[in-house]
């Protein structure tokens, strides 16, 4: 088996997990990304992990494992969203953190930037701080599903990055949301 980055089409060298439903193997990459062991009695799909990709499930018939990697700023969900003026998390909001947290403790080697924003409404220094809260209710709330506070860091925008819609028009409820992107990637060996 072979691995390659999937935007680059380079071979990765690196430390390999494979892992079955019963069972885990690691294995370092050649410089060509080739992994050269007996899979005997291993039967079944299996999940490829590499540090600095995305896990990607594989089937022993494949030759070739093409891994997605992180990407800096990349954004990892959907804006979370909340109601004007609060910091309240919405229960559908909280479904999103949830399957984010489980994520991040899959990748240990992301830090996520946590970051508040607002729409117009209000003032700047009052914005600013609802910003601020947004961001710790999600910090906070990551940091009980298990995720160390060492994969996390929010900070406040208030309303200096507002987006717009495609008519150059702001929308307030895209405004008041939190953002989740990836900040760092420490590669881990």
């Amino acid at each position: 088996m072979v691995l390659i980055n999937g935007e680059s089409g380079e071979p990765i060298e690196s430390l390999a997990k494979l892992a079955w439903s019963s069972d885990t193997l690691e294995a370092a990459t050649g410089k060509d990304g080739s992994i050269n062991m007996i899979l005997s009695g291993k039967s079944g799909d299996y999940s490829v992990s590499v540090s600095g990709f995305e896990t990607k499930l594989a089937q022993r018939s494949d030759s070739v494992v093409r891994l997605r990697p992180f990407v800096l700023g990349e954004r990892l969900i959907e804006p979370v969203l909340f109601d004007t003026n609060s910091s309240e998390l919405l229960p559908n909001e909280r479904l999103k953190l949830e399957k984010l947290a489980k994520r991040i403790l899959e990748y240990s080697e992301l830090m996520v930037e946590i970051s508040g924003h607002t729409d117009v409404v209000g003032d700047k220094r009052s914005n600013l701080a609802l910003s601020e809260d947004r961001a710790r209710q999600v910090y906070v709330f990551l940091l009980k599903k298990g995720v160390p506070k060492e994969n996390l860091v929010f900070k406040a925008y208030g309303e200096s990055r507002l987006i717009r819609n495609m008519n150059g028009l702001m929308v307030d409820s895209e405004n008041r949301r939190v953002e989740l992107k990836i900040a760092k990637i420490e590669k881990k060996q």
